[in-house]
């Protein structure tokens, strides 16, 4: 494990060697480390998204979501009621046939 400095609040982050993303227990961020191998490491803030973008990816999400939903949901849908009518026309049929047999 090494020891850096978190670049927002000051607070020690004990990362892995291979680490590339570490989380700050004290102040929430997610920090890139560029090279932890060094002594001399240092750690550059990722960049943070903006309200907007946070809100339009959100809403991506929710209409791939949808999209998938509709796509998989509709065809079992329609497999469901296309068995339903061929059952029912084939009942009709059979009862029709029965009562002109007779």
């Amino acid at each position: 494990m090494i020891v850096l400095t978190c670049p927002n609040c000051g607070a020690d982050l004990q990362v892995s060697a291979d680490e590339q993303r570490a989380h700050c227990d004290h102040c929430k961020s997610t920090v890139l480390i560029v090279d932890a191998r060094k002594e001399e490491a240092r750690i550059v803030k990722a960049k943070s998204m903006s309200p907007e973008e946070a809100a339009a990816a959100r809403r991506m999400v929710k209409i791939i979501l949808w999209v998938v939903g509709i796509a998989v949901v509709l065809p079992i849908a329609a497999t469901i009621i296309v068995n339903i009518l061929v059952g029912l026309v084939s009942l009709i049929v059979g009862i029709v046939t029965i009562g002109v047999a007779k």
